[in-house]
């Protein structure tokens, strides 16, 4: 490939992940399948082991710092780098080597938010060397030439420290899949509210105080802890990310986190003014209209593609709408999750970014000239 009279290549890093229905790694695994399909080239680096003993720590830092030489080897004047934030592994050394590396080389480098952690523990104090840890990890986004971020909330947030012409808005995460279930949505004035996602008490505490409104829900994910049987909460169980699209039922996905049901609250719920939760992703991409707080980042999304509600309580959930109103909201869901199984969101957002640094490349052809 060649940008004006240079030569470059496409790298992206890529860590080998563990099997198990983690939907956390969905949107990273996703990202790289859609660029390899790109033609990019992976750069393989070791993930981080939970629960993991002194032995496999060492060794694991062992092999990154092995991973991060010979990717440090290879690379190349005007080759383009694709990074996905934050890497799991080893990330002081990370921010160590792409501080490195960029002294060192003239590359364009691309960053792929998916967590900005030093945002999202900031409502209920964590320690404060944890916090120190965040802030330095997040801070790697100002080495970089071009940061994809989810939405215009994250970019304003982002704008504070990077220029905001080097941010391009994702829009909504793709979320690839080959299953798809045609009719697993439905609305014949019976509303079923559908969760997915970690269903522990700590994110999605609101659940557990859902059981005596006058709505059915149906849960699916991990971490549910059933302390009766009720009528109108159905534990669907866990499955592969993969495969729920073709799983999962309902009228409506609810986005919703926090303890609370009259808003969003806490670390995870004061993170929705700013995050796209996968879990929209996943609802669209089984083509089921979404139920979302009316102050969370994605409810623009959602408002401007008329893909459900935006309410300001759980206790504003509408009992009964038009089958006029379901059916365009369910359509309109159909059209995006189309785009979304299809990684539409992710090559429209890199191609912006390539073509940037081709105008950038370009601009500096001529001053070279002149």
């Amino acid at each position: 490939m060649s940008l004006g009279e240079r030569f470059f290549m496409i790298y992206f890093f890529r860590e080998n992940k563990l099997n198990g229905f983690n939907a956390g790694a969905k949107a990273p695994s996703d990202i790289e399948i859609i660029l390899e399909q790109l033609g990019y080239i992976p750069i393989s680096f070791p993930h981080r082991m939970n629960k993991s003993s002194v032995f496999t720590k060492i060794y694991l830092a062992v092999m990154s710092l092995i991973a991060w030489i010979k990717f440090y080897m290879k690379v190349r004047e005007n080759d383009i780098i694709i990074y996905q934030h934050p890497i799991m592994a080893s990330m002081p050394l990370a921010n160590y080597m792409i501080k490195k590396i960029r002294s060192k080389k003239k590359i364009n480098m691309i960053a792929i938010v998916h967590d900005l952690s030093s945002y999202r523990f900031s409502v209920n104090e964590c320690s404060k060397s944890r916090m120190k840890f965040y802030k330095k990890s997040d801070a790697i986004l100002t080495q970089f030439d071009y940061v994809i971020c989810h939405n215009n909330k994250m970019k304003e947030y982002l704008s504070q420290y990077i220029n905001s012409t080097q941010i391009i808005e994702l829009g909504i995460f793709d979320y690839l899949t080959n299953h798809l279930k045609k009719n697993n949505t439905f609305y014949n004035n019976n509303l079923v509210i559908t969760i997915a996602g970690n269903l522990s008490n700590l994110k999605c505490g609101y659940i557990y105080k859902m059981k005596n409104l006058n709505v059915k829900l149906y849960l699916y994910g991990n971490n549910y802890k059933s302390e009766k049987n009720n009528d109108n909460v159905i534990y669907k169980g866990s499955f592969d990310p993969s495969e729920l699209v073709e799983k999962i039922e309902g009228s409506f996905g609810l986005v919703w986190d926090g303890n609370e049901v009259e808003t969003c609250a806490g670390n995870y719920g004061n993170y929705m003014k700013i995050n796209n939760p996968h879990k929209l992703s996943l609802y669209l991409a089984s083509n089921m209209p979404v139920i979302v707080w009316k102050d969370a980042a994605i409810a623009d999304f959602v408002k401007k593609n008329n893909l459900g509600i935006a309410i300001n309580s759980l206790l504003e959930i509408p009992e009964k709408l038009t089958n006029d109103e379901y059916l365009e909201m369910k359509n309109n869901a159909g059209k995006i999750g189309k785009q979304i199984r299809n990684g539409y969101y992710t090559r429209n957002a890199i191609n912006k970014c390539m073509d940037l640094i081709s105008i950038k490349n370009k601009i500096g052809e001529i001053d070279i000239n002149e």
